[in-house]
């Protein structure tokens, strides 16, 4: 009845629907079996979406983002892109630990939709720091990213572009080319066949590619 009641009002169908709500009914007791609370269950249960599978992994994406004390703002924003990356990607991943690409992206535009409502900035903020975001974590040269704070480096960058200055991700390290220079003899005989030392020291200094 609780289900009938929320749902009925404005459909058209009468006993047709009946199924339909026998089916969420179902859903509702199958959460509940496996020790979620009422909140998870009735969600799951209401979810739109013919895959259960892919319904759980987003109802467990929205509990674990309230147990984080996100607000209901951010929750339904994450929500809209986590499922349809789940829709038009699927839910595997290629090792449990290792976020795929599309789930990387929806990080980095939450990243900076956030900031841009805590600072009043515009969407164009938010476009320039997921850009950022994707290029520093598919760097192709890491050496020069601090991982050890990744985000604050990621804002510092994307602000400094949002604000119209020229601001690089992979910045040109000389330090980092005698390095590379010193330790290349040691390493020599495990580098793929045909590649240089001049051919790395390009790499570093247009890691983007000499078009760039």
């Amino acid at each position: 009845m609780r289900f009938f009641h929320e749902w009925n009002e404005g459909l058209v169908g009468g006993s047709d629907m009946l199924p339909h709500f026998d089916e969420m009914e179902q859903a509702y007791a199958y959460a509940q079996s496996k020790g979620k609370d009422d909140d998870f269950a009735y969600y799951y249960a209401t979810s739109e979406g013919d895959d259960p599978s892919a319904n759980w992994r987003i109802s467990e994406a929205r509990e674990k983002l309230k147990t984080l004390g996100w607000d209901e703002g951010y929750i339904f924003e994450y929500l809209e892109k986590y499922r349809d990356g789940i829709y038009n990607n699927g839910i595997e991943r290629s090792h449990p630990d290792i976020p795929t690409d599309w789930e990387v992206n929806i990080i980095a535009y939450m990243n900076g939709w956030d900031y841009a409502r805590n600072n009043n900035l515009d969407k164009h903020f938010v476009d320039v720091y997921q850009n950022v975001y994707l290029n520093a974590y598919h760097a192709d040269n890491p050496e020069v990213i601090p991982w050890n704070r990744f985000d604050a480096f990621v804002l510092d960058i994307a602000l400094r572009r949002y604000k119209g200055e020229d601001a690089e991700i992979e910045p040109y390290d000389p330090e980092l080319i005698e390095e590379r220079i010193r330790s290349y003899r040691a390493t020599e005989s495990k580098r793929r066949p045909g590649y240089s030392l001049n051919d790395e020291m390009w790499d570093i200094m247009y890691p983007n590619g000499m078009d760039d």
